[in-house]
């Protein structure tokens, strides 16, 4: 097998393993519901509330109580129904939500790699020999979906097939036209062609999107609720897709040429609620006025690549987002990633921005650091979160905070992705955001001294998650043992050669001069998947140990013994512990601590990559 073979497998593996995921996920929330519901008619009985009958049709005349409640009569019936039909059928009456319940679980995923696939031939057999089967998710993986297999899948199962995935099919539009022209109920469609769709043609050949949607061979599909398009070649005709699907709830378009704001005026789509594009090079204008003029009620806004521009671009940005901004709930603004770099006092230029913004029910932010001109912004967004704000220099930091100004205290912020910060601009952090929880930093600037700002001014946090630098060659600060334990480098050299049965209770206490991780007392998960750190066992005896509620621990390389192992399997809510591979603890101290505790999911990884939550 070569490797391309090899990984048209491997892609079908995880795609089948992806989809029973999420098909077990279905079952649990089944269970869920229909306990849920014996558990509120137990709870309500004799009471005036009214909940679904046990058998709607009970007073049915005896002679057509049957036709309702029988089983093979109920089959026939899921058989011929759609995902979203089962669903509303199990609001009959508690008989039917049961069966119908069954039916749904018996609803399968179908991934097909290859034109002599044994699965999709066997299922188009019982199905073609009157058996009962039906699959829910049609995905094709890098073959022609005018195959014959593909063909037949979609005659048998295309009446209540709720899901189609297309990955590299490069398909022609008017193939593409004839399969969903067969499936009346379609509700999620996927489609992903890497590179260009049919190989050395012209920039200028049209999408499939666009060759789909043409006058000659426009269709209508109002069951349609997600479309996913991740093609290279840029949509044009972004109007057509508001004809063609007028119910999407959820639009996701990889590459959006600049539009023309006049073809979508008079346009609706009120069902949008999930809107994620990228364009083809960069947002313009145009595109901000051809979506404010869609007048959207979005919960979540995702705009990739958005790049500072001139002052049109952010004002036609700025029209946009405030004619969504009373409804949204999440909104990502992801930029080119470009670093804030040699800042100076005085000499650095902020480009226009769209902001500030009223948001009043805004809860999560991730915002490009280009588009922040100052903090001072999130005063207007009173129900915030979360927020994401990376600076890859943290000089960036220190030019929103002590030039441009901190914005009001902001109670309610509970989880903060910050990028590279120095101790200085984290105190002030501290001292807005008093309320978060979940804190992500990067390496850079992170010594012992930005460490006791943590451990003294956050010490509610429940997560804590140092990453590695992303900014190659920077010159890193040090984070030691001291900053771990709050004692004094000179001390932490003592303690290394003295025994640590000497040194219990208050003896540590009195030499502790600094905040140190132990206050943070109600800290869950730690992980410090940075490339390294300067500790030994000081900082596993003497301040990690302190940590009784932690339940994820993540070091990277630094110098530990058996010894660190031992205590942390002390630990008693420790369920997680990575170690990588160098930090010097040996087998039998591995295999001492799987004993101590059976449970615990323990990894030696050798890079980031191979981390399990990596």
């Amino acid at each position: 097998m070569d490797l391309s073979a090899e990984l048209k497998e491997l892609r079908k593996q995880l795609y089948t393993y992806r989809y029973k995921s999420l098909e077990l996920e279905r079952q649990l929330r089944t269970h869920c519901h229909a306990f849920h519901q014996s558990f509120d008619a137990d709870r309500h009985t004799g009471s005036n509330q009214v909940g679904l009958p046990t058998n709607a049709f009970e007073d049915t005349p005896a002679s057509h109580i049957n036709v309702f409640t029988n089983g093979l009569i109920m089959e026939i019936i899921a058989g011929n129904l759609p995902v979203q039909d089962l669903l509303r059928c199990r609001l009959v009456c508690k008989l039917w939500a049961s069966e119908m319940a069954k039916y749904l679980t018996k609803r399968k995923a179908l991934v097909v790699a290859y034109e002599d696939c044994s699965e999709a031939k066997e299922l188009v057999k019982k199905k073609q020999k009157g058996k009962f089967v039906n699959i829910s998710t049609l995905c094709v993986l890098e073959i022609p979906i005018k195959s014959q297999i593909i063909v037949d899948v979609v005659k048998y199962f295309g009446e209540t097939l709720s899901g189609l995935k297309l990955d590299d099919c490069n398909p022609e539009a008017k193939d593409l036209y004839s399969i969903l022209i067969s499936l009346p109920c379609l509700e999620v469609l996927s489609f992903k062609q890497t590179g260009t769709r049919r190989g050395d043609e012209a920039d200028d050949t049209q999408s499939t999107l666009d060759g789909l949607t043409s006058h000659n061979q426009c269709i209508r599909m109002t069951s349609l609720k997600k479309l996913l398009w991740e093609e290279m070649q840029p949509v044009k005709y972004f109007e057509r897709i508001i004809q063609m699907f007028p119910c999407l709830e959820d639009l996701e378009l990889l590459c959006w040429s600049k539009p023309d704001p006049l073809r979508v005026e008079g346009l609706r789509l009120d069902t949008l609620k999930h809107l994620s594009i990228t364009c083809d090079n960069n947002f313009s204008e145009q595109h901000f006025q051809a979506l404010a003029k869609l007048d959207l009620k979005l919960k979540k806004l995702t705009l990739h690549d958005v790049k500072p521009g001139g002052r049109k671009k952010m004002r036609g940005l700025k029209t946009f987002l405030e004619s969504v901004s009373k409804s949204l709930v999440e909104m990502n603004l992801n930029g080119n990633g470009r670093i804030l770099t040699n800042l100076r006092p005085h000499t650095f230029v902020t480009s226009p921005t769209p902001f500030p913004i009223s948001f009043p029910s805004l809860k999560t932010l991730n915002i490009d650091c280009s588009l922040m001109a100052d903090l001072k912004m999130l005063n207007h967004i009173p129900k915030l979160k979360k927020i994401e704000c990376k600076f890859q220099d943290w000089k960036g930091w220190w030019h929103l905070l002590n030039m441009k100004g901190i914005p009001q205290v902001h109670a309610k912020v509970q989880e903060m992705s910050l990028g590279a910060i120095d101790s200085g601009c984290l105190r002030k952090i501290a001292d807005c955001f008093t309320s978060v929880t979940k804190l992500y930093v990067s390496e850079d600037r992170i010594d012992d001294v930005a460490f006791r700002v943590i451990a003294e001014h956050m010490q509610q946090l429940s997560h804590l998650r140092i990453t590695a630098s992303t900014t190659r060659d920077a010159k890193k600060l040090k984070l030691t043992d001291s900053g771990f334990t709050g004692i004094s480098r000179e001390e932490c050299e003592k303690l290394s050669s003295v025994a640590s049965e000497s040194l219990e209770g208050n003896g540590i206490d009195k030499l502790r001069i600094h905040p140190f991780i132990g206050n943070l007392k109600g800290l869950c998960s730690l992980e410090l998947a940075c490339s390294e750190i300067f500790i030994t066992d000081i900082s596993i005896l003497y301040g990690i140990a302190e940590l009784k509620r932690v339940q994820t621990i993540t070091l990277p390389k630094c110098k530990l013994t058996n010894a660190s192992l031992e205590v942390l399997g002390d630990l008693p809510g420790l369920l997680v512990l990575e170690l990588h591979k160098s930090c010097g603890v040996t087998p039998e101290g591995v295999s001492s601590l799987r004993t101590k505790k059976k449970d615990l999911i323990f990894n030696l990884y050798s890079d980031l990559n191979s981390r399990i939550f990596a």
